[in-house]
């Protein structure tokens, strides 16, 4: 593993008597020596993260393997006898005609109609959607054309105001050009010592009937901007039903798509559900076929047809020849990561030997919460069955980022880390995961390619300058 780069805080020690004449410093130089810290650091991008994981196990013959029963129920076949060659997966016992296997039969196929109703109801429920899609999608539809309408209504009733008042504006000035012909033709009659009194009233007569027509064609455009005002006005209301109308029918889409999926989620966990209690009972249900655990041949049988069976009863024993194995439990993480090392060592003592990953358990314990693990001696001249052994194997982490678990300290609530950037302290907030060892999963907040104080206990703090003492070493 490479080296931790230590930083830590500089005791620094000004003697006035080891500089000479040319050599004094500035007060500026004395503040920033001062003011560099020391602090380990732990840089993501090129130390080693080595998390060996650790568990107890004890040696195993595999040369001899008791064969018993994970469910109880009567013996309906026994399909081997002494001597028999068998091969890892070969039924050697059918399991059934009991009180508890008829129960799980009978619950598996109430499981499997049940499986059957959900996914009935989950093509119910799309079909659901897509009818109101289409029927929410037809009433957005009619609601937009009617809002659309009533915008081209209002567009038809201002163009035809428009012409009307062209037209009366037209009307007016006709209306004022013959008044005024009358009126000045009135005068000319009555300034007229020639006219006659007859011509003069005539003359009158016309000036009063072009003046009425002059009123009448304002009162006429005066009714005509009222009468357009108030259509408007009706327009506009209908405009603005029309648009809440719109607005209403993209609520009521919203709100089917929303309650869809309501009861979409609800029918999903129903389905979860059912599924996985149909997994269970149909697991239950393989097990009352029991199978050789490994190939070899049959070297005693316990098992009479008719007899009831029951969990840890053996039932039959299974010769494998001379492979030791190591047994050991470790949780379902543990596990899981054991398909990813490259390597696994078993030790006694002073005595290591190498082994292989050869088998893990499905089944989770229910006291312990933890899985069986088998592995493969690969040099096991020394090693006796019966005996206990250290298991040790250092995980292979792709595309995870851990850190040191003292580099993560708490401040309101919040993960961070002090980060070391261009010399000087920087905190950043991360998100976590699970811990190992002395080492935490960073999720979020890191790219791996950091340094970051590796204890956050110490007293710096964001802004503070750190240098590193290993430099030029």
């Amino acid at each position: 593993m490479k080296k931790i780069t230590t930083i830590g805080l500089l005791t620094i020690t000004i003697l006035s008597g080891c500089m000479g004449k040319g050599d004094v410093e500035t007060t500026t130089e004395k503040i920033n020596r001062f003011n560099v810290k020391e602090a380990e650091v732990f840089d993501l991008a090129k130390d080693e993260i080595a998390i060996p994981l650790s568990a107890t196990g004890f040696v195993d013959s595999s040369s001899q393997t008791l064969v018993m029963p994970e469910v109880p129920g009567r013996i309906t076949g026994v399909k081997i006898q002494v001597g028999d060659q068998v091969k890892r997966g070969q039924s050697l016992i059918t399991l059934g005609d009991s009180l508890s296997t008829d129960s799980n039969n009978v619950q598996r196929n109430g499981a499997i109609q049940g499986v059957e109703l959900n996914d009935q109801s989950k093509f119910l429920n799309h079909q659901g959607l897509i009818n109101s899609l289409n029927s929410a999608d037809l009433q957005v539809a009619q609601a937009e054309n009617a809002y659309y309408n009533s915008l081209i209504s209002r567009d038809n009733a201002e163009e035809g105001y428009e012409q009307q008042l062209d037209i009366s504006e037209i009307q007016l000035e006709n209306a004022e050009d013959a008044y005024d012909q009358t009126k000045k033709y009135y005068k000319s009659l009555r300034d007229s010592e020639a006219a006659t009194e007859a011509e003069i009233k005539q003359a009158k007569n016309a000036m009063e009937q072009a003046e009425s027509a002059l009123e009448m064609a304002e009162e006429g455009i005066n009714q005509l901007e009222i009468t357009f005002e108030s259509q408007l006005d009706q327009i506009d209301f209908g405009i603005e039903n029309a648009y809440l109308g719109y607005l209403a029918a993209l609520n009521g889409r919203t709100s089917g798509i929303t309650a869809n999926d309501s009861q979409r989620v609800g029918i999903e966990q129903q389905g979860v559900q059912a599924s996985t209690n149909l997994e269970l009972l149909s697991l239950s249900k393989k097990k009352q076929n029991i199978t050789a655990p490994i190939d070899g041949y049959i070297s005693d049988v316990s098992a009479n047809l008719g007899n009831l069976a029951n969990p840890g009863q053996v039932l039959v024993t299974i010769e494998s020849g001379e492979e030791k194995i190591v047994k050991m439990k470790v949780t379902t993480e543990e596990a899981a990561m054991l398909r990813m090392v490259k390597e696994i060592k078993v030790s006694r003592d002073e005595e290591t030997f190498s082994a292989k990953l050869k088998n893990i358990n499905p089944t989770v314990d229910k006291t312990s919460q933890k899985v069986e693990v088998e592995l493969t001696l690969e040099d096991d001249e020394t090693l006796l069955p019966g005996e206990m052994v250290k298991v040790e194997f250092i995980p292979q982490f792709k595309k995870k980022i851990f850190v040191p678990l003292n580099s993560i300290f708490l401040e309101d609530g919040k993960k961070l880390v002090k980060l070391v950037v261009n010399g000087q302290v920087k905190l950043q907030e991360v998100t976590t995961g699970k811990v190992l060892g002395d080492f935490i999963e960073v999720k979020k907040g890191l790219k791996g390619t950091e340094k970051i104080i590796k204890n956050s206990a110490n007293f710096l703090e964001e802004g503070d300058k750190v240098i590193n003492t290993n430099d030029g070493k």
